[in-house]
């Protein structure tokens, strides 16, 4: 099914699909430069305010000394829209995301979308996702020998204090041991960093095998794909294996798993082909969402 995402031309009298928008407001579309000039006499005496409006012009610049404002885009029309959230709200996912629904739903929007946080008037990155929380119970490797197959000694156990530490010596996680001192985790996968709890770590229990699903392959990109095997093993990924990514012989505890392989969409699962299949390093929203085929890109 294809969707004409034109609007009406707004001139009086015609009844064309306005395909081109007033360059000073952004909102009022017209199908013809002479359409545009038989309407301007009754324009430009609201072309500014319309420009105030959600989606308009000037609507970003009015909000971006704030705390912020979302930029909604719809890949498939190439239309943008500035999302009206009230600033007490811009944080709000909740908030920010019924305003998507909204105007995904009156447009009839149903294809891929991006949708970014500008503050100051410049683009804002989400933060990088984390399979921890703080306040979370970890083992963390603190020994040169953690970092070699089986990877299992040369660790303490601590408790999570902050998340992506940024400055000279960048890391994922900063731990504090149980005798107080305080160590970095510097990057965020088992051969530096897992749950205390071994039940916890890597276990899916959200979406079944089959479920359609979306998976995060970058700050604001998600794939569409189907779950095809829950809490799996991964060579190499974690305790048990060696570098060459085969079984350790000396390791016979449980091997650290991924929560979930998802086969992307319109792909079919081959062993030969690494890119037929995501690995899902834990099963949280930043890293797997379900696919609402009606409020989702």
């Amino acid at each position: 099914m294809s969707y004409d995402f034109s609007m009406q031309c707004t001139a009086p009298g015609c009844t064309n699909k306005g395909t081109k928008k007033c360059s000073a407001c952004r909102v009022t579309f017209y199908c013809s430069k002479q359409c545009q000039k038989k309407d301007w006499k009754a324009h430009k005496k609201k072309c500014a305010t319309l420009a105030m409006t959600p989606g308009g012009a000037d609507y970003r610049d009015l909000f971006k000394d704030k705390d912020g404002v979302y930029v909604f885009e719809d890949i498939e029309s190439e239309r943008s829209f500035t999302l009206g959230v009230h600033e007490s709200l811009i944080d709000s996912i909740p908030a920010v995301q019924s305003n998507v629904d909204m105007i995904r739903r009156m447009h009839r929007f149903t294809g891929p979308y991006t949708l970014k946080k500008i503050v100051r008037g410049k683009p804002v990155l989400p933060p990088p996702p984390h399979r921890m929380a703080v306040g979370d119970e970890v083992l963390v490797a603190v020994g040169p020998e953690s970092v070699h197959p089986p990877y299992v000694d040369g660790w303490k156990r601590g408790v999570v204090r902050e998340l992506h530490v940024e400055g000279r010596d960048p890391h994922a996680y900063k731990v504090q041991l149980e005798d107080g001192s305080v160590v970095p985790a510097h990057r965020d996968d088992p051969d530096f960093v897992r749950h205390a709890d071994e039940s916890k770590e890597g276990k899916a229990v959200r979406f079944d095998v089959g479920q359609q699903v979306e998976c995060r392959i970058g700050p604001d990109e998600y794939v569409r794909g189907v779950i095809r095997e829950r809490n799996a093993e991964m060579p190499g990924w974690g305790r048990g294996w060696t570098v060459d990514a085969k079984p350790h012989p000396r390791w016979s505890g449980p091997r650290d798993t991924v929560a979930y392989l998802v086969t992307p969409e319109g792909k079919d699962f081959d062993p030969r082909d690494q890119m037929s299949s995501l690995s899902v390093p834990a099963d949280k929203d930043e890293y797997i969402r379900a696919w609402a085929p009606n409020s989702r890109g």
